[in-house]
């Protein structure tokens, strides 16, 4: 269940003892696909460094095009959920505002997915890309 008493994810102390990789994601296969970032701060320093640098542009500049701030969060959700606390952290946004001026869009459009689909507006929504990243500049699609 996703929030029932019994649920290994029914609040947020109840994720310190759940099983962890080696960069502090969680692991828990009965309900992801995929490792899951529920908090900065469980992260080793060498996933959070990666993860600030592939949003460093977002990180340094206060205003980024659309497209930009786009990449950097598709990017930040490679191989792994990223709840939105935990990417407003990485991107330094606020997560009212980058839910509601890209996830959604990016949700809508399929190039992310989300960890609990049946609860879109949950606080502890995680997101996923769907896309590979473009290693060159050349040619979108």
């Amino acid at each position: 269940t996703y929030n029932g008493e019994s649920s290994t994810y029914s609040d947020s102390s109840s994720t310190d003892n759940a099983p962890r990789d080696q960069f502090g994601r969680l692991l828990i296969p009965e309900h992801f696909d995929a490792p899951y970032i529920d908090d900065v701060e469980h992260l080793s320093e060498v996933m959070q460094q990666q993860l600030f640098l592939l949003a460093s542009a977002s990180r340094t500049k206060k205003r980024l095009k659309r497209s930009a701030m786009e990449s950097v969060l598709l990017q930040v959700c490679q191989g792994h959920f990223v709840c939105a606390s935990a990417l407003a952290d990485i991107v330094d946004r606020d997560s009212q505002s980058i839910r509601q001026q890209y996830l959604k869009k990016l949700v809508d459009e399929g190039r992310l997915r989300l960890a609990f689909p049946q609860y879109k507006n949950d606080p502890r929504q995680g997101y996923i890309s769907t896309v590979q990243p473009t290693t060159q500049g050349s040619g979108d699609r």
